[in-house]
């Protein structure tokens, strides 16, 4: 962003005008990692790392216990510096998933499978952060938790990450299904998502699989 101490302001104001101190949200995650293929490393587990988090609202630090869990995120960070010295990076990601395939595809040149230049503009690293999932639940949602929430998961987990890419999915309202395209409320859903990726500065890379992507940091 251009004027981040501006964007941070709006998104505080934002909070406020909701109940909301930035500093009562606070986020846990774990990452998924193979000792093992770290040392020798295989294309199905030794070059992408899984995180997974949740989004607590704690009003108050002394009770621990009272907090609330009010979204979760999951992504994938692929460390292609490392994939470079061993393997091709499409048959990396070809032998994780279909989505993650659909995903990062967009963001390589065919037929030598190398990030785009365009990426590698900030030289902020090699790797690609995946954002699979960001879920609010309902009641937390057009308060501004998500766009302060956000540029924290792509700035913590995409350090070393060129780029960030996104799929923006609907789920139903217990984050728990993907909503079907026939669904009544699938139309308002994506166009909220796509609104909020533009907020960021992502492009829409591949309009077949509506996949967006920007490089980082923000």
């Amino acid at each position: 962003m251009n004027d981040i101490k501006l964007l941070f302001n709006g998104i505080k104001t934002k909070l406020k005008q909701n109940g909301i101190d930035i500093a009562e949200l606070n986020l846990e995650f774990t990452a998924d990692a193979y000792v093992d293929s770290w040392w020798e490393p295989n294309p199905d587990e030794g070059y992408i790392y899984t995180y997974s988090g949740k989004i607590f609202l704690q009003k108050s630090w002394s009770e621990i216990d009272a907090r609330k869990n009010i979204g979760e995120f999951r992504c994938l960070f692929i460390d292609n510096e490392r994939a470079l010295e061993q393997d091709n990076l499409f048959y990396i990601i070809d032998a994780h998933s279909s989505d993650l395939v659909t995903a990062v595809t967009p963001l390589l040149e065919e037929g030598t499978w190398e990030i785009k230049d365009e990426y590698l503009e900030n030289m902020n690293g090699f790797g690609i952060l995946y954002i699979e999932r960001l879920f609010i639940k309902p009641e937390y949602r057009d308060k501004g938790i998500g766009k302060a929430i956000f540029p924290v998961i792509c700035s913590l987990l995409g350090r070393g990450a060129a780029a960030v890419t996104v799929i923006p999915t609907p789920f139903d309202e217990k984050g728990k299904t993907k909503l079907d395209k026939n669904d009544p409320s699938y139309a308002k859903k994506i166009g909220g998502l796509k609104n909020f990726l533009s907020f960021f500065g992502f492009s829409l890379v591949d309009k077949e699989n509506n996949v967006y992507a920007r490089p980082l940091p923000l």
